[in-house]
């Protein structure tokens, strides 16, 4: 975990009957100073065929937009709306364009926990992950 209570770590596994299933993807969230009054940031950090690794996605496409964004709206509500996003087509700043075929979306999806697993920072951030 980070120190900041200000940075999260979070895992969306990927839904079934997609190029992403059984995929495991770690992803972080930064709220601002301004939050819960700005959406907070957004990035993924496993490689998956839809999101750029390491940058900042849009929150306008996820319906998010600073001047859109609710203070009541939940961290649980954007995953949910990042999700939507990752397995839909819409093209936002941050995805790979053009997108990764199927065939290479669902390759990464096998090798994305052994490559999680590969990086200090997720098995620190997620500790029931290492392997004995």
């Amino acid at each position: 975990p980070d120190a900041s209570i200000m940075k999260w770590h979070f895992l969306i596994e990927g839904p079934p009957d997609t190029p992403y299933a059984g995929g495991v993807y770690w992803g972080q969230l930064e709220m601002l100073k301004e939050y819960p009054f700005e959406p907070p940031l957004v990035r993924f950090r496993t490689p998956n065929g839809r999101f750029q690794v390491d940058t900042w996605l849009c929150r306008t496409q996820l319906d998010y937009h600073p001047e859109g964004w609710q203070p009541p709206w939940t961290i649980a509500s954007l995953l949910v709306a990042l999700l939507a996003l990752f397995c839909g087509d819409a093209f936002t700043a941050g995805m790979l364009q053009p997108p990764f075929t199927e065939t290479q979306r669902r390759q990464l999806a096998s090798e994305s926990l052994e490559w999680n697993r590969g990086v200090a920072a997720f098995l620190t951030a997620f500790p029931s992950y290492k392997v004995s």
